[in-house]
């Protein structure tokens, strides 16, 4: 992911109500968490992407599996901001 697209995402989602608690126990950063799932959803979103992630972050599989789902019910509530089908154009290909 290109890193002007991470930040621009990061902006929308950082005041998501998921991301903020009142417990004594604070949540990861909201950047690391993204990083976590951009990283296993680069590599496919399968079990051997959640097994990487936790190797390269030095995390459990438990936690992976929070941060994808609290990214998935981010973007969901918020599709009408985030979620764009594209733009199908017509073209006319000729031939020389």
């Amino acid at each position: 992911m290109f890193v002007p697209c991470f930040e621009r995402i990061l902006e929308l989602i950082q005041t998501h109500h998921i991301f903020h608690n009142n417990s004594i126990i604070g949540q990861a950063l909201i950047h690391l968490q993204f990083m976590v799932v951009s990283y296993r959803f680069d590599h496919y979103a399968n079990t051997i992407s959640i097994i990487n992630a936790c190797n390269m972050f030095g995390i459990f599989l438990s936690v992976v599996k929070i941060f994808t789902n609290q990214y998935i019910v981010v973007i969901l509530s918020m599709k009408f901001k985030t979620v764009k089908w594209p733009i199908i154009k017509k073209s006319c290909y000729c031939e020389n």
